[in-house]
């Protein structure tokens, strides 16, 4: 079950921490007593920011023989006792408890980040892919893989041999849970399956080196720590690596997640704002549509919000947003191009044409940090019409005596 060890008011971020075998909220206590969560806790940002729980879930190395363990079960089941029967479930079973709590729990919630302790993060895993596409599921955004055995762990193997247990069976080289996780998590878009970091204890004499970084369809993040397989769950203080590294990745995700909203699309209240604007003024004498015209607008209006953002807050680099707003013009030039061999044929098909031509490539030669779109993009272009030393038109021949001729025309 869930259960909150930190929690407040307005706070849209959750962090769950999941424990392997035979593990539970000690898992990740140091030998000063304190855990996991109360150090991050202690981080005035974390605590602002996320609410922290604990997933605790049934898990125990039998001692007993199966067939005592048959005769307590009939003899409960039959006796109407009250106390609840409980099992080792495999890894597939407990993912499907953690989901309905989830479900039940944390629907206010727009992002979770799993924390997953050895058999924890093969749950952690399951869930995540069990997730994927449920509306009902907040967003799973980060999956820190501490010490996880994403290609089974050689000591289950022994293990399992003297304890026939599920999550221990999880746990085997080669075994089918672990082949239809790895070959599930591969299939899945990566689009799809939230920042994936693995932490890897160098010291770790129960899961390999080879073992503790999951499969990727790209390059994947590895933290290497001097931990072994229990360590590595307890940092020691906030002076630890562990410790250092998990609270930049969340910071960065939560500076990220600002940025993003900082960044969204807005709409322009006022259609007739800009207009004595130069670039509107060029659209306008190249006879463009009022509904291009519109776009061209609320595009500017959006690239003149985030220009800002975007330098005080250093974003990207003021070389960097230079350099996209060359790659800009070049693809205007480009298209001005077409128009003076009359492959266009005017100014509403030009407008069309790079707008077009930037929103195809705004993945590949325009890429820039996520948050800014093609809308943005866009923008910047109309941004470069708006400045005089920028020779971006809308006909062939058109120039600043062509706007004080036709702003003379609309004062008489």
């Amino acid at each position: 079950m869930i259960e909150f060890s930190l929690t407040g008011k307005n706070r849209k971020n959750l962090i769950i921490f999941i424990h392997g075998l035979t593990g539970d909220k000690m898992t990740w206590v140091n030998q000063s007593g304190q855990s996991f969560s109360d150090l991050l806790g202690g981080n005035r940002e974390i605590k602002k920011k996320f609410d922290i729980a604990d997933f605790i879930y049934y898990s125990k190395l039998l001692t007993s023989t199966s067939l005592k363990v048959v005769n307590s079960i009939v003899s409960k089941i039959f006796s109407g006792s009250s106390k609840k029967v409980k099992l080792n479930l495999d890894v597939d079973d407990i993912s499907d408890l953690l989901l309905t709590e989830i479900k039940v729990k944390c629907a206010g919630y727009k992002s979770i980040v799993f924390i997953g302790h050895s058999l924890g993060g093969l749950i952690a895993k399951a869930t995540i892919l069990k997730a994927v596409g449920d509306k009902n599921i907040p967003p799973i955004k980060i999956f820190l893989s501490l010490a996880v055995p994403h290609d089974g762990a050689n000591l289950a193997s022994v293990a399992y041999a003297l304890n026939k247990s599920a999550q221990l069976e999880n746990l085997k080289p080669l075994s089918e849970n672990v082949k239809a996780l790895n070959n599930k998590w591969i299939q899945t878009p990566v689009e799809q399956l939230p920042k994936t970091i693995y932490f890897q204890g160098k010291y770790d004499m129960v899961v390999p080196n080879t073992s503790s970084i999951g499969y990727e369809l790209s390059a994947q993040d590895v933290m290497h720590l001097d931990d072994d397989h229990t360590s590595i769950s307890k940092p020691t203080s906030v002076k630890a690596t562990l410790y250092l590294a998990v609270v930049k990745i969340l910071k960065d995700f939560l500076d990220n997640n600002e940025i993003t909203d900082v960044l969204k699309i807005q709409r322009l209240d006022d259609e007739n704002k800009y207009n004595d604007e130069i670039f509107v003024l060029k659209l306008l004498i190249a006879d463009v549509h009022n509904r291009n015209i519109s776009s061209a607008k609320n595009s500017f209006y959006n690239a003149e919000f985030i220009r800002k953002v975007i330098v005080a807050r250093n974003i990207i680099t003021l070389d960097e947003f230079q350099q996209l707003y060359g790659l800009i013009e070049g693809l205007y030039n480009n298209a001005f191009g077409l128009l003076t061999s009359g492959k266009l044929l005017n100014g509403n098909d030009l407008i069309t044409h790079i707008h077009e031509k930037i929103q195809s490539e705004d993945q590949t030669i325009l890429k820039s940090i996520s948050a800014l779109s093609f809308i943005h993009k866009t923008g910047m272009l109309h941004q470069l019409a708006n400045d005089i030393g920028n020779s971006i038109w809308w006909e062939d021949g058109h120039d600043m005596d062509t706007i004080e001729n036709f702003k003379q025309s609309k004062n008489q």
